[in-house]
């Protein structure tokens, strides 16, 4: 303890003087000097941690890209495994500026030849003027057949399949389209339709009539999976395949469907909303990218592996960031970044600091709107940097809403000098305070030691007394007849279990303050639990005079539990029972369960709880002092039940009154018969 003492006396000295003074002499130190020049400080010190973050999160988005792109035969599902979360939308380009990832083509519309386009026209007259369907068909499938044009081959097969659906034969048109999507995958007609678009539409919608909407889901799931690899195109008219795709997946969510066909509509509904977006980026985006930086790519890829080309500018929603970088010698990866993202992502860590309180705030400006930014906030001490070392083409800009409110926080500092002194003082009294605090709190804990080895002493020697007399009596021979010599015998047998389980429960403590406690779950019917329990302290119960009435069904459904550390804590409720009963002899035993629980109920007529002690009775070393009842004991009995039932995610709950007697429960919870066996540790 003295060596206790000689610790903590330094480390109270330090922080109850020595760290108090230190502040004071800084906070005297920053009251000097201009309010305003120290918010304007302030300021820039912020806009240096903001660029910090933003190069930060751009260097590590680009680098994850790269990663993911270098592959050769990278498709654009590695793009949705990336990890930052302000990335809007990722694209790969090739060496010549063209579209990898999503896939936008340059030419779309077929071209024929003229013997295909005669051919073609041949069997049209068939189907649409002759209404020979049939035949339309059979000649449909000769031309693709014969064909060599892969192009003109896919537009073949669309038109078989038209016929096969005029004839009602939805299989073999399944068939067409099938081949259609396998051998055709970036085929377009003369009118610019892309055909395995339209083949994945007509597919679905087949299968949606026949009843079958999971099948028409995976039909629409593997054309949007499709889309996001770049196998197939995105192009101009693309979201009207979008609208008709999420028309079909409102309309198989709306019916009442199997809960899986439902969960794979949600999510098909999202991965429709995630496609109209890219396409939207596409849209708005795209000459940006692509035709004004050809020649810049060029020379990126010349500036080295780490060099990055930005492309900003300012749309409706607010100024916009682009960023390309080489991935590889014939592959570019650039990003649209959510500036939103990362200005939530600043308000999350370096905007959150105290000084937010009083209203500094940071946008994101393109270069010609930060005259205006400064001007609609210039009595506000606006800041204006660059948003990056690196030539992003935006900056940062830094206001306080409420510029007269912050100095008078600042000037207000000075005037806190005086009062701190004060607390200076009250905190050197508060220190001593302390170490008269801990000093009695050793003091405490040294009579609780003393008591617990007192109490257990005498609690150990009663049972030893008991196995020493009995035993002398054996050895003398001393007995008269058998019935004297089994007294005996069963005394100490029974007295050697208690002694066993005052050790249990010192060793069990021991264990419970070194964090080394455990207890293996298995499933167990805690109703024969509780009759072994019974069982074994009968013997106690008969030779103390007690009557013990009991409420235990034949069994249970079995719940996960430890057998021991139960039995245990039942054993310390029926020796409490015994011990704090004075006239009234009798003990209630009940298990029972409800839905969600299984309990275990000790009821006593003893001489009952004060209610003001009925929570500390659980801590270790309490006991309660009764004047019409001297009883022994460590204090450890309640303290190892809470444990135990904290293992089980249980509790245990008490009633008493006063000169009534007590009731205490052990509340298990109604867990999976069928677990496995698991060892839990509670500290």
């Amino acid at each position: 303890m003295r060596r206790t003492f000689r610790l903590k006396l330094p480390a109270l000295f330090v922080s109850a003087i020595v760290l108090p003074a230190l502040v004071l002499a800084y906070l005297g130190l920053r009251a000097v000097g201009d309010e305003r020049e120290r918010v304007m400080e302030e300021q820039r010190r912020v806009a240096g941690l903001l660029r910090e973050r933003f190069d930060g999160v751009i260097r590590h988005a680009i680098g994850e890209l790269r990663r993911v792109a270098k592959p050769a035969g990278m498709d654009g599902t590695a793009l949705g495994d990336l990890s930052s979360l302000f990335i809007e939308h990722a694209f790969v380009l090739d060496h010549e500026g063209r579209w990898i990832v999503p896939n936008v083509p340059g030419k779309r519309k077929a071209t024929l030849s003229p013997q295909f386009r005669a051919r073609m026209e041949a069997a049209g007259h068939l189907e649409f003027s002759v209404r020979d369907i049939a035949g339309a068909l059979a000649m449909f499938r000769g031309i693709a057949t014969r064909s060599k044009n892969r192009t003109e081959q896919a537009i073949a097969l669309n038109a078989a399949a038209r016929c096969a659906l005029k004839m009602g034969d939805e299989e073999k048109a399944r068939q067409q389209y099938t081949a259609l999507l396998r051998d055709h995958p970036m085929a377009f007609d003369g009118h610019g339709v892309h055909l395995a678009t339209y083949a994945h539409l007509r597919k679905a919608d087949m299968f949606l009539r026949n009843g079958q909407p999971h099948e028409a889901l995976r039909t629409l799931g593997d054309w949007l999976d499709a889309i996001e690899r770049g196998v197939y195109p995105i192009y101009e008219g693309f979201a009207y395949y979008l609208n008709r795709a999420e028309e079909l997946v409102r309309s198989i969510a709306d019916e009442e469907v199997t809960p899986d066909v439902k969960t794979t509509a949600d999510a098909l509904q999202s991965h429709l909303q995630r496609t109209k977006g890219r396409v939207r980026f596409v849209e708005r985006y795209g000459p940006i990218i692509v035709l004004p930086d050809f020649a810049d790519q060029l020379a990126l890829l010349e500036a080295g592996p780490d060099s990055m080309l930005y492309r900003t500018g300012h749309t409706g929603e607010g100024p916009y960031l682009i960023v390309l970088a080489p991935a590889s010698e014939h592959r570019f990866v650039g990003a649209h970044f959510d500036m939103k993202a990362i200005q939530t992502e600043w308000m999350g860590s370096v905007l959150a600091q105290a000084w937010n309180r009083y209203g500094f705030r940071a946008s994101i400006l393109e270069d010609h709107t930060a005259p205006a930014f400064k001007q609609a906030h210039k009595d506000a001490m606006t800041t204006v940097v660059e948003l990056s070392d690196r030539a992003v083409g935006l900056q940062l800009g830094l206001y306080v809403e409420d510029p007269a409110s912050l100095l008078k926080h600042y000037r207000q500092r000075r005037w806190l000098l005086f009062s701190i002194i004060l607390m200076l003082t009250a905190t050197i009294g508060f220190g001593g305070y302390l170490v008269v605090r801990d000093a009695a709190r050793e003091v405490k804990l040294s009579r609780l030691r003393s008591d617990f080895v007192s109490n257990v002493s005498h609690e150990l020697k009663t049972p030893l007394t008991s196995i020493r007399l009995y035993a002398e009596t054996l050895l003398m021979k001393r007995f008269r007849g058998e019935t004297e010599r089994a007294h005996c015998t069963e005394t100490i047998l029974h007295e050697s279990e208690r002694l066993s389980r005052l050790v249990d429960n010192v060793l069990d403590f021991s264990r419970i303050e070194q964090g080394r406690k455990t207890y293996q779950l298995r499933n167990e019917d805690l109703a024969d639990v509780a009759r072994s329990c019974l069982d074994l302290f009968r013997y106690r119960l008969r030779e103390e005079g007690f009557i013990v009435r009991t409420d235990i069904p034949a069994s249970l459904r079995p719940i996960p539990l430890d057998r021991d550390g139960v039995t245990q804590a039942i054993l310390n409720l029926l020796n409490n029972a015994v011990k704090y009963s004075a006239e009234k002899k009798e003990i209630h035993f009940l298990v029972c369960d409800t839905v969600d629980h299984v309990i275990v109920e000790v009821a006593d007529q003893g001489i009952g709880i004060p209610k003001q002690e009925q929570v500390r009775i659980f801590d270790t070393f309490y006991r309660i002092e009764s004047d019409r009842l001297k009883v022994s004991g460590a204090g450890l009995g309640l303290t190892l039940v809470r444990h135990v039932m904290d293992a089980h995610q249980g509790r245990v709950e008490v009633e008493s009154t006063v000169g009534q007697g007590s009731a205490f429960r052990l509340v298990f919870p109604q867990g999976k018969s069928n677990v496995k066996d698991e060892n839990r540790n509670v500290k």
